[in-house]
């Protein structure tokens, strides 16, 4: 278990899944295990000057995956203090 890497909170905004979670790594990887488990396409943007992740997943077009696919996501770096 690591501490630093945590979620802060789960909510929806938009019709869309926000996460908010305190590290880039776990932003990465919830995007990435989405596009493993469902397929779609996740998307990796780093901000210069925070050095944060917003790291999103658009699941894919209907009849393009096994599973039924949950809604889009957002996974985000929350600021450090």
């Amino acid at each position: 278990m690591q501490p630093e890497r945590r979620t802060v909170s789960i909510g929806e905004e938009g019709g869309r899944l926000e996460i908010l979670v305190t590290s880039q790594k776990l932003a990465h990887r919830i995007a990435r295990e989405l596009e493993k488990a469902f397929g779609g396409r996740a998307h990796y943007t780093w901000t210069d000057r925070e050095g944060m992740l917003d790291a999103t997943w658009t699941p894919p077009a209907p009849g393009r995956s096994a599973p039924p696919p949950p809604r889009a996501a957002t996974a985000r770096q929350r600021r450090q203090p």
